[in-house]
Formats: structure tokens, sequence, C-alpha cells
């Protein structure tokens, strides 16, 4: 019994050594992390890097959206009474200051100033297209200024009217607010020149002046 209590104390002496000589075994080795290069700069964004910016994009950005009432007067030649109309608009802003739209003007009403007739019902409809200058005064007011020129229909309910459609050149000026990020108010005022003979009373260019108030949506 002497000699294995022996052997089993002479084994365990080496071990214990060991033991003390690397007591944390296992836990002290330094994991290899990955290193960075500290030359290396981060990815350019890819207008910095001088790619084109996606189209989707560019126009999810800046585009905005235009709604309005104006109440114009007509030209006194075409017999038509004062009276509102709507209108929307799709604008794309090109630059800080440029920008390039579409306007859909939209008339119903019920017209009194034909001479000899009953009322007569009339639709106005107008398809423009256009450039304005945005020029801001400080963060919540600035002015606008822009030009349009598209095509004009003149539809009347009377049987005895012929109806016409010619062409239409526009001109306006506004007063800006920003309510909000994303919405703006305006009011201004805009001339018209029509070339046109429905109602059969003018073969001329005439003249029509409106003012509208309108919201803005977009950034």
């Amino acid at each position: 019994m002497r000699y294995p209590v022996l052997a089993l104390a002479f084994l365990a002496l080496p071990a214990a050594l060991w033991a003390q000589d690397v007591p944390s075994l296992g836990l002290d080795f330094d994991v290899p992390r990955l290193q960075e290069d500290p030359q290396e700069e981060p990815a350019a964004e890819p207008q910095e890097a001088g790619n084109p910016v996606p189209v989707m994009e560019f126009l999810y950005w800046n585009s905005r959206i235009e709604a309005g009432v104006l109440l114009t007067r007509f030209d006194k030649d075409l017999d038509i009474e004062t009276d509102p109309g709507y209108y929307g608009r799709y604008l794309l802003r090109a630059t800080e200051l440029l920008t390039f739209s579409v306007t859909y003007r939209h008339y119903t009403f019920e017209n009194s100033d034909l001479e000899g007739q009953e009322h007569e019902w009339l639709l106005l409809r107008s398809l423009m297209v256009g450039a304005g200058i945005r020029l801001p005064l400080t963060d919540e007011f600035g002015l606008e200024v822009s030009a349009s020129a598209g095509a004009m229909w003149w539809e009347s309910r009377h049987a005895d009217q012929d109806d016409d459609a010619s062409w239409i050149v526009s001109g306006e000026a506004a007063f800006t607010v920003r309510l909000h990020e994303m919405m703006r108010l305006k009011l201004g005022a805009l001339v018209d020149f029509a070339r046109t003979d429905f109602h059969q009373d003018s073969v001329e260019s005439v003249t029509g002046l409106s003012g509208f108030l309108a919201f803005e949506i977009g950034g």
C-alpha cells in the first residue's frame, strides 16, 4: 500500500509545479482581431464619387404638387362673367432657383353675360407647360415669378354656339409662406393672353386677369 501512495505523490508533484508556472492557462491568450487600415478612407457617397443620381431618386426629392383656386376676370369681348376656377400643377425643381411645371386649369360655371341668350353652362380648360424662378427672402418667405404656354379649350352647352380651341400664354407672380417643412402657402396674381373667336365676338387676342390662392406640397 505504501508504494502506490508514493507513486501518486511522485506524479502529482510535477503537475502542481507546472500549474503554478501557468496559473492562467487558456485565459490570457490574445484573440487576433482584424485591424483597420488607418489610411483607408470611408466609402464616398454616390454624389461625392461623381456618380449620377438615379432618375427616380431625383424625381422623389425634387417634385412638388400645387393645388389652388383662382378668380378670373375674362376679357369683356368674350362675354364671360367673372368666376372662380381651379387648377393643379406639378413642379420639378431643377436647381435651387429654377423650376419647371405642368399646369391644368378647369372652369365650369353658369354664364349670364352673353347677350340675347339664356344662362349658358360653360366648360373652360387649359393645359400649359412653363418655368419659374423662386427668390427666397427669408427661411419662411419668398417670391416666385413664372411663365407658361399651352392650349385652351372653350366649350358652351348652347347648340348655336361653336366651341373653340386656342393657344394661351400666361405670366404670374406670387408671394410664398412656408407653413411646414413640406407645405407652402401661395398668394399671387396672373395675366393670360389668348386668341379665340369663342362666342363669335372676338378674333383678336384677349386677356384675362386672375388672383389665386394655393397650397404647395413637397420639399
